[in-house]
């Protein structure tokens, strides 16, 4: 698969929460990886009118034209594509992790149900915490093959910016709009690394008065870690390399591919 050979010339822009299944499906029709993504929740848009970008609206969607990302032209001209993990091993891992989740939180939620509670009532229901910007496709995928009451909230953080290197200082881009207290809580994570960024964000949600929190990742890199952290729900264990697609980005490219892939430097 050839790289892109110069930076984003276009965004797609989407509103958390609710259009992120939309976001999902668009990843198969924007096949250029010159197109980037973020998420700008709805009580910002009026700073995004005020920054007066051309917009093209269409329903929720906003695509911005003529914004470039902070990859260099030619960041991945010299880097080779090849898949490691293919769109129906993900599938499959979605499925498994999807059953996982509903043998364990559904009692609960029945529970509260037959004790007179309405079911899906807030404080009641799984909350399920998407890290952005990775996490988003695995998540809409989770939300779908769960088919149970949740409710959702997505927090940014950031520890890569636009390299290939973490900073090791994790950085809190978005917060949560969602009360936490007393809720039971599952952080859903795209990758878990040197699980620096992942402790963060656990201490984050108990300080925040999580009744519990449960982990669940797409893929993790034992081989990286710095941190112990309890992975409860988890895809597939990974080497040591550098991944893309199904969400996962190099400098802000390469999101929307279906399957896993490491990103290589050509010989």
């Amino acid at each position: 698969m050839p790289c892109g050979e110069a930076p984003a010339r276009a965004f797609l822009v989407f509103g958390s929460k609710g259009v992120f299944p939309f976001a999902l499906s668009l990843r198969g029709s924007t096949s250029s990886a010159r197109t980037g993504m973020c998420f700008w929740p709805g009580e910002n848009r009026k700073t995004l009118r005020r920054a007066r970008p051309p917009l093209l609206p269409i329903t929720a969607l906003a695509i911005v034209v003529g914004v470039s990302t902070p990859a260099a032209p030619d960041a991945a001209a010299h880097r080779e594509i090849s898949v490691l993990l293919s769109r129906r091993e993900i599938a499959a891992a979605v499925e498994r992790l999807a059953g996982e989740i509903r043998r364990d939180y559904l009692p609960m939620l029945e529970g509260h149900a037959g004790n007179g509670a309405a079911p899906g009532g807030v404080g009641q229901d799984l909350l399920l915490v998407g890290v952005l910007k990775g996490a988003f496709v695995f998540m809409a995928d989770l939300v779908r093959a769960m088919n149970m009451p949740v409710h959702m909230d997505f927090v940014r953080v950031s520890s890569y910016g636009s390299g290939t290197v973490t900073s090791r200082k994790p950085r809190l881009y978005q917060s949560l709009s969602t009360p936490v207290k007393g809720r039971r809580v599952l952080l859903v994570e795209d990758i878990v690394d040197t699980g620096l960024t992942t402790s963060y964000l656990t201490g984050y949600l108990k300080r925040k008065g999580a009744a519990s929190v449960k982990l669940c990742a797409l893929l993790s890199k034992p081989s990286r870690r710095e941190v112990d952290v309890q992975i409860d729900y988890l895809g597939f264990t990974i080497a040591n390399l550098f991944v893309i697609g199904y969400g996962l980005d190099y400098a802000q490219q390469y999101r929307h591919l279906p399957d896993v892939c490491v990103l290589e430097e050509r010989a």
